[in-house]
């Protein structure tokens, strides 16, 4: 006998004896072929939807005068430490981010990464309200040899100023083959209208032009 409220499964149960949808048993059974570290960055991503669902939120757009939280991929982050070696700086992010690019230290929207010195090996994605001001930290950082080796993503924005200042200074710039899908919490948003740029300011030239080449057209200084 079974207890109460219990039902008996067939011997051999089919994916509707156990309330799962095909749909749902391909995506899971997508992220647990993943590597560790994407099936726990995904499992979080997924429990941030459910908590929206519940509170009745929806996910939020992403764009120019939009949102600042936009989180890089997990393979860009890849490509930067292949180059970087590792990231001892995040200069500005939040504490979901971290659970992909591990850096040693980060500041958050909180601290105010422009109020900190900076130092070491750094990512930097700053948010896109305050783009100019973050630029002009990295390259004043860099130039006081406190960071000694940097990668930037920003928009193509060749229009601004702060993008020439970037380019001038950066030791190669990778322009994407394509739009970058960001992402927020709750899981990928769509692709801003713009493309997007890597700077590199480093001695590794020869390293960021070979990981980076699968990535978009780069160009370093000779």
């Amino acid at each position: 006998m079974l207890p109460n409220g219990c039902t008996r499964l067939p011997s051999n149960p089919k994916l509707s004896d156990l309330g799962i949808s095909k749909t749902q048993s391909s995506r899971r059974q997508a992220i647990a072929a993943l590597p560790v570290e994407e099936q726990e960055i995904k499992i979080e991503q997924a429990k941030r939807r459910a908590e929206a669902a519940v509170d009745g939120h929806k996910p939020k757009g992403r764009g120019p005068g939009g949102p600042d939280e936009w989180f890089t991929p997990l393979d860009y982050i890849d490509a930067a430490r292949a180059v970087l070696g590792e990231i001892d700086l995040d200069s500005a992010t939040c504490a979901f981010a971290q659970f992909r690019i591990r850096a040693a230290q980060f500041f958050t929207k909180e601290d105010d990464g422009l109020a900190h010195p900076w130092g070491g090996r750094v990512w930097l994605n700053p948010p896109f309200s305050r783009v100019a001001e973050f630029v002009a930290k990295l390259l004043e950082e860099i130039k006081a040899g406190r960071v000694t080796a940097a990668i930037l993503l920003t928009h193509n924005s060749s229009d601004t100023a702060w993008f020439h200042q970037a380019a001038n200074a950066a030791s190669a710039v990778c322009f994407t083959r394509g739009r970058i899908r960001f992402e927020q919490e709750d899981g990928p948003v769509e692709s801003p209208p713009q493309g997007q740029a890597f700077f590199y300011f480093g001695k590794d030239i020869d390293l960021f032009c070979e990981v980076f080449s699968s990535v978009g057209l780069v160009m370093a200084k000779a």
